[in-house]
């Protein structure tokens, strides 16, 4: 090992010979040698570790003079050396950024081997000197050997270590250099442009005024302060030592930074066509300055205290306003102009104050007020709250409210405050306010994110796609016109039909008419407006007839029936009994035009009613009468207002259009055995879109027989709401709504209170709040009214009867005799 040579850290350039010649490395070779370093180091390194494990144990075991704890102190010794000497040749062919983490990671593993190093030398000299006395000649020459291979290895690595560290600081000291000298060629750069931006101005300036005439010969120009300082800042020369530091780092600069500083150097002599850039470059932003102020002037609106517009106006005010002037007293002022009622009040007392910080207070205490994310955000859902029902049809409502969500939704980024729109139970509210159909969609994307592969229940802005996807559709090219592009002929098609306990019309004896009808309605009478009047020919409605109006009562009525006029909403085309959009009287609010209205037939009916309640009451005890149900003879009780005592055969199915099983709509079906015809609602056909025909209806109820115009419906499938067969209805007829109360639908907790009946509590169908009843299912439908199934009970006791779609609960379910008196109407010819 004395002949051998360690090489320098970086100095290796490849391997010796046998014959002593320097072999050099190429790239493959010089990473094949890595390669067999780092994995002979690792070995050696590994073998050092093991062998402390094993002298540990060796000295636990009390085995000190040993002659196998001595070869273990020998062995480790020996690895060591050939570790150091292993990382010293490695370090030779490593490249600067891999040495640098051989090096840190060889200096974290040296100090604890040099330690366990230090311990085996004393540990083993007293024993060399009790035991080997005369040592041989070749073990002293090995040992010196390894000592001076040891000490040489050691030197080298640190001096390997110096070397990088050195050639470290020498890159670090030149990049540092590198980056002053970039900070003064950036500093001179920026002084160079300064300068010629005011030559080019004064240019400007002067040319300006030569050609206006604005400066006589011989009459010096005036210049503001400004002016002067700028031209004696550009004359001012440069520190010597500033120029003497931007030579010498101009020397190392970059190609770009020399073509930039040489650019910079030369900007002191401006030439025609830099001075003609820059004034071309000005004479554009004059032009722009002057077109903008030819444009209208944007004025912010004026704010009266709404909190849910507060956001919107404070921006336009910063933005119009505030930006515009810096004066607090300007500002202050256009604040108290662009404000008034509560908002205004809040600040008045603020506009007597003539400090600098009194429109910062105003403004302040405009925003703790109106601008506080709390007050914003329960602002929005209140009126989410209190946003009106959507009905099946309004399309234009439906797009009102998905505008809302859409607002609701991009504040919520902004507002911290509404991120409870992504409540479940917020998103519930907002669904009960929307068709049947919507919330089924909603339903089956819950179903599909909740079961999942990643289950989370869907965000507010999946919600918010959803209905306004659907406010695009129904506001979309495609409308519900295609009846009205039907043939005569198949409109002319008549059916007839038998319900003898079953009404499919709303009574008419109290006039009442919904939301819906109210906004339709008016939606139609603002459209009539445009039409000529049938009674003058003149473009308003009739209702505003100044004609019309002018005849007697009886004259009227005469003029209805020859123009053919409907007695329920004065336009022609139908009769009243088909009538769905009749006006609601001013006077008694019955279902009659106000002008149609009679004093004497109202105190006919008057009397004949309260002949009725006489009668009625000496019957009953007296009590207070309650309306209910026309034709389906189903009463309310005084007692409990809203909760009826009877169950009756309405049972909740699955209704989908055969071409679209995938898409079932839950409803309630009506079994009534007693009519020979099924309907369903017009809300369903509009959502399931079946093949329809529009046809004459005879019908005949307890009202009478008359003709009524409705669309068959035809296509459709039934299935119970818990699984089961699927029945293909016959035709269907569609009517406005199935007349039966939510209080019939059976209940589970009614079969808990009937000891026969609770073996069936379990197997009745889940109420569901939110669908409608939208099916009558007549015995036409044999296989689906057909008792499967029944469970008696005792002789007033109710009963409960199963059939293909599910069990359902008949009779009377009220422990005891009802009390109260009960009103059941059947229309009246006086109304009609």
């Amino acid at each position: 090992m004395e002949g051998d040579s360690i090489s320098e850290a970086r100095g290796l350039p490849g391997l010796t010979s046998q014959r002593g010649r320097q072999v050099t490395l190429t790239e493959e070779g010089r990473q094949f040698q890595i390669d067999i370093k780092q994995k002979k180091y690792q070995k050696d390194l590994k073998e050092l570790k093991k062998g402390v494990d094993i002298i540990k144990r060796l000295e636990v075991a009390g085995e000190e003079e040993n002659e196998t704890l001595k070869e273990a102190y020998i062995q480790w010794k020996r690895t060591y050396i050939d570790l150091v000497q292993t990382s010293s040749e490695l370090q030779g062919l490593l490249s600067e950024v891999d040495l640098q983490q051989h090096l840190s990671r060889h200096q974290d593993v040296m100090p604890e081997l040099n330690t366990m190093k230090a311990e085996m030398e004393k540990k083993l000299e007293p024993t060399h000197k009790t035991q080997e006395v005369q040592p041989s000649v070749a073990s002293s020459r090995c040992s010196v050997r390894s000592k001076i291979s040891l000490l040489r290895l050691e030197d080298a690595q640190r001096r390997a270590e110096l070397e990088a560290r050195a050639a470290a600081a020498k890159k670090r000291l030149q990049m540092e250099r590198q980056k002053q000298e970039l900070q003064w060629k950036m500093q001179e750069l920026e002084l160079d442009t300064e300068r010629e931006i005011l030559k080019a101005k004064q240019g400007a300036l002067l040319k300006f005024e030569e050609e206006e005439g604005m400066c006589a010969p011989g009459i010096p120009i005036q210049r503001s302060k400004e002016e002067e300082d700028a031209m004696r800042a550009s004359e001012l020369p440069v520190p010597k030592s500033k120029l003497e530091k931007q030579e010498a780092s101009s020397k190392i600069a970059v190609p770009g930074q020399a073509k930039a500083c040489k650019e910079s150097e030369t900007s002191n002599d401006p030439s025609p066509s830099t001075a003609a850039d820059v004034l071309s470059s000005l004479v554009s932003v004059l032009k722009d300055q002057n077109k903008q102020s030819h444009l209208l002037l944007i004025e912010p609106g004026v704010f009266s205290g709404s909190i849910d517009k507060f956001p919107l106006w404070l921006k336009a005010f910063e933005t119009y306003v505030e930006h515009r002037t810096s004066s607090p007293v300007e500002r202050l002022h256009f604040l108290s102009r662009y404000t008034e009622g509560d908002a205004h009040s809040a600040i008045a007392g603020f506009l007597h104050l003539r400090t600098s910080d009194a429109y910062v207070k105003a403004k302040e205490k405009l925003v703790a007020r109106y601008g506080n994310d709390f007050l914003i955000a329960s602002s929005y859902l209140k009126r989410l709250r209190e946003w009106s029902a959507v009905k099946s049809g309004d399309s234009k409502g439906l797009q009102r409210l998905a505008d809302f969500l859409e607002h609701c939704h991009m504040a919520s980024s902004a507002i911290p405050g509404m991120r409870a729109l992504d409540d479940p139970h917020t998103i519930q509210m907002v669904l009960k306010k929307l068709p049947v159909y919507i919330a089924d969609r909603w339903k089956r994307l819950v179903d599909s994110s909740v079961y999942g592969p990643t289950p989370h229940y869907p965000s507010f802005a999946d919600f918010v796609q959803l209905v306004s996807t659907e406010g695009r559709i129904a506001c979309g090219p495609v409308s519900s016109g295609a009846q009205s592009e039907e043939s005569p002929s198949a409109r002319n098609i008549r059916g007839k039909a038998h319900a003898f306990t079953s009404s499919h019309e709303k009574c008419e004896a109290c006039g009442h008419q919904s939301e819906e009808q109210r906004a339709t309605q008016q939606v139609t009478t603002a459209r009539a407006v445009r039409r000529p009047c049938v009674i003058c020919t003149e473009p308003h409605d009739v209702h505003t007839c100044k004609k019309f109006m002018a005849l007697r009562l009886d004259e009227r009525k005469e003029e209805v029936m020859k123009k053919r006029l409907c007695r329920g909403c004065l336009k022609p085309g139908h009769i009243w009994r088909d009538c769905r959009r009749r006006d609601k009287c001013d006077k008694c609010q019955m279902s009659h035009p106000t002008l149609l209205h009679d004093d004497k037939l109202m105190k006919t009916t008057a009397s004949a009613g309260s002949h009725d309640k006489t009668s009625s009451g000496k019957q009953h005890g007296g009590d207070t009468q309650v309306k209910a149900s026309s034709l389906r003879s189903t009463a309310q009780s005084t007692g409990d207002v809203g909760v009826s005592n009877c169950h009756t055969m309405i049972v909740p199915v699955k209704l989908y259009h055969e071409s679209q099983p995938e898409q079932p709509i839950i409803t309630y079906a009506l079994l009534d055995p007693q009519s020979d015809a099924s309907f369903v609602t017009e809300a369903l056909c509009d959502v399931l879109q079946p093949e329809s025909t529009e046809v004459e209806l005879q019908l005949s109820t307890l009202n009478g027989r008359k003709i009524v115009r409705c669309s068959s419906a035809s296509g459709l499938v039934v299935e119970s709401s818990e699984g089961g067969p699927a029945v293909n209805l016959p035709t269907l007829y569609s009517r406005h709504e199935i007349p039966a109360d939510r209080e019939l639908i059976p209940r589970r907790e009614t079969c808990l209170k009937w000891p026969h009946l609770r073996q069936v509590a379990e197997k009745m169908p889940e109420y569901h709040a939110d669908a409608e009843i939208g099916l009558l299912l007549g015995v036409n439908c044999p296989r689906i009214i057909k008792p499967r199934e029944v469970i008696p009970g005792e002789e007033d006791d109710p009963w409960a009867v199963r059939t293909l779609l599910g069990w359902g609960i008949v009779g009377c379910v009220s422990e005891g005799e009802p009390t109260g008196c009960f009103y059941v109407g059947t229309g009246s010819p006086a109304i009609e």
